[in-house]
This record gives structure tokens, sequence and C-alpha cells, in this order.
């Protein structure tokens, strides 16, 4: 498994002004943050549906939203003067990055007025790293292996890694860790990898690395 580190992660975070009131007395927009909320899960619902009705696609194609934190208020008697919800929405690099901002937007003016957006991190690199079999690279990165019989397949990995740096730069970054038949468990309980494993990718890494550093004849930037 290759997972090709790209990412964009956007994390917006929508506020939603409301007049503060004890409790007694109807909020004045109740349906304002329940909007956002639900125009929010309502995409992560048709990218769930693309996912899940094509076959081909993984994870690393579509576009991933989490609603994770929503914050407002001090006291139980007293409404909050405003809500503030925080999304992380994980893009590919095949995605357009402005028609997200502008979907975005869109949420906000339809739950009324009041309702602004802002990103507390905003990552936008569309470069992605060539995996053609005619790319003097990529061939080498496959032929190592084909080589040591290890079957692969691409795909863009869903997390953000400190690849993004390099790739910003315009330079190539594959993500690439050989656990053959090892479950991911990264940040996860009892994460793990087989002393067998470690030194079968020890192996693959030493037919890797000699096929990449003589690569001929071509520019590396």
């Amino acid at each position: 498994m290759i997972p090709s580190s790209i990412e964009d992660q956007p994390r917006p975070t929508t506020t939603v002004l409301l007049t503060p009131t004890t409790l007694p007395k109807a909020p004045p927009r109740p349906a304002t943050t329940q909007s956002i909320i639900n125009s929010a899960l309502d995409f992560r619902e048709e990218q769930r549906s693309i996912l899940k009705n094509d076959p081909s696609k993984r994870l690393g194609d579509v576009i991933t939203l989490n609603l994770t934190k929503v914050e407002g208020g001090v006291l139980v008697n007293v409404l909050p003067e405003k809500f503030t919800l925080l999304l992380d929405i994980r893009l590919p690099p095949t995605a357009n990055f402005k028609e997200m901002d502008e979907r975005i937007a869109g949420w906000c003016k339809k739950a009324g007025p009041g309702v602004t957006c802002r990103f507390l991190v905003k990552t936008e690199i569309p470069f992605m790293t060539p995996t053609a079999s005619d790319d003097p690279f990529w061939a080498a990165f496959e032929k190592s292996l084909r080589d040591e019989n290890c079957e692969f397949e691409k795909e863009i990995f869903t997390g953000a890694t400190d690849s993004r740096f390099v790739r910003e730069q315009g330079y190539r970054s594959i993500g690439f860790s050989p656990m053959i038949n090892t479950p991911s468990l990264l940040h996860d309980h009892n994460e793990y990898l087989n002393e067998a494993v470690f030194l079968r990718g020890v192996k693959i890494y030493e037919t890797l690395i000699d096929n990449l550093a003589n690569v001929k004849d071509v520019r590396i930037h």
C-alpha cells in the first residue's frame, strides 16, 4: 500500500451570533445554528454516497468533513451570545479549492445574518507527485516493489503529514511504509509491527533506495 501524502486541511470555524436571553424566553433565531450543521452534514453524506457507490473510489478521493467541536454559553440558564462550530474538512488535491470556499460561504449566507466563517488552518497545495509509468522516479519506485514481489495500490492519504511542507516547495513526496498485512493503527491503542514484517521492510527499502539513487539524467526538483 502506498499512500501518496497529499492533503488539504481547511479547518473553518463558523460563528453564529445570537441575542443572549434567559431560558424562559425563546431564542430569536433557533434554526441558525442547526442550518449550518445540516448543510455541513448533508454535504458529508453526499461525499459518503460517492464513496459507497463507486468501488473504484478510496477515502482519499472524496472530501471528508467532521463536526469536531461546538462551543457556546457559560451558564445553564442563560442562552449564549454566540455559538461556534468547528469543522475539520480535508480535500484531495483533485478537488476545487475555490468551489469549497464558495460552498462554505453559501452555508453561512443560507443560515442568515450574523453568521461568519474563518479558517484556523488552511493549506492549499495542488501539486501532485507523478505516478505515471513514464516518470523515471515512479518507474524506479514501482520496479523496486515488483522486484520484491510486493502487491500494492496507490491512494491519496487522508491524514496530514510533514510532506506537505516539502510539496509546498515543489518537491515530490510519497508516503511509504512496507507494513505488509498489518492493520493501520496510527495514534490508536496497541500500535504494533511484527518483527518479521519489520525485517522484510528493511530489505524492501534496500532495494528501493538503490533503484531511486540510480535514476539517471533527470532533474530532482
